[in-house]
């Protein structure tokens, strides 16, 4: 877990919540111990939520408007695809990708 981009697209205009899905409980302990977003401006540490969960099963509340998936040590891993349209469909986005129009 990068802790800058988190916090990047927090920033975004129109963003409301950024969730990280992290499979790793140890990696979220060590993103808590450095103490990143309290360090963050309230109103954009706010917007962040931490979640324990394989993101290739975790499903939100609500659709989501941007998926960002960062969990291969390369794009050329062989599961990559399958496992991107997995994480997908899982999260119902709000607008379909210029690929899925296609």
């Amino acid at each position: 877990m990068n802790a800058m981009e988190p916090g990047q697209l927090a920033l975004a205009l129109g963003m409301r919540r950024v969730t990280v899905v992290e499979r790793d409980g140890d990696v979220i302990e060590l993103f808590a111990a450095t103490g990143v977003l309290n360090q963050a401006p309230p109103e954009i540490g706010a917007k962040i939520v931490i979640v324990q969960a394989d993101a290739r099963e975790w499903r939100p509340d609500e659709p989501v408007d941007f998926l960002y998936a960062d969990i291969w040590r390369t794009i050329a891993d062989a599961d990559t695809l399958a496992d991107v349209a997995c994480m997908r469909k899982q999260v119902r986005p709000a607008s379909p990708s210029p690929q899925a129009a296609h």
